[in-house]
């Protein structure tokens, strides 16, 4: 959180993407996501499994002033040298605790029927759901050219994605 805080109080860059983030035009892309079945049966098999997932997709709706997907309250966190969105991903993608993630990811693909069964439907989900859904909504294409304006590179995130659930075409 320190860290987002850092770069909301002194990085321009970074504060104009929460601006976007905070506009209309991405709540379409929002609740559009959000509405999406498949992202709908993540957050409850998530949720089943013990993992907060509305806790966290909540505070960052109250975070960019979006609509909470559960609707319900979650307190708010109090609110270096900054360079701006792409290094604010970089350095967040750092401090997250990506070995022991898989670790966990490997011991429930070996000992948890229904983690593996789970993960088997993702891969064989209709990403093409995904697709038309960027081809169809200017704003979420719109939103992927702000990312791509703040130097983000959009697409190694969805080649990650593509390989990660073994999908045939790039989203």
């Amino acid at each position: 959180m320190h860290l987002t805080n850092a770069y909301y109080l002194n990085d321009r860059d970074f504060q104009s993407m929460l601006e976007y983030l905070q506009s209309i035009e991405f709540s379409v892309v929002w609740d559009g996501f959000f509405s999406l079945p498949m992202v709908r049966d993540l957050g409850l098999y998530l949720t089943y499994e013990g993992v907060p997932f509305y806790d966290y997709v909540d505070l960052v709706a109250y975070f960019i002033g979006q609509s909470p997907v559960n609707n319900r309250m979650v307190q708010h966190p109090n609110k270096t040298q900054h360079r701006g969105l792409k290094a604010y991903v970089e350095e967040l993608f750092g401090m997250l605790p990506w070995n022991e993630w898989n670790n966990l990811y490997e011991v429930k693909q070996a000992n948890s029927e229904p983690f593996k069964a789970f993960v088997n439907k993702l891969r064989r989900a209709n990403y093409i759901e995904l697709k038309q859904f960027y081809q169809n909504t200017k704003e979420l294409r719109s939103f992927v050219q702000v990312l791509r304006s703040h130097g983000l590179d959009v697409e190694s995130y969805g080649q990650y994605i593509k390989n990660y659930f073994l999908w045939a075409e790039t989203i």
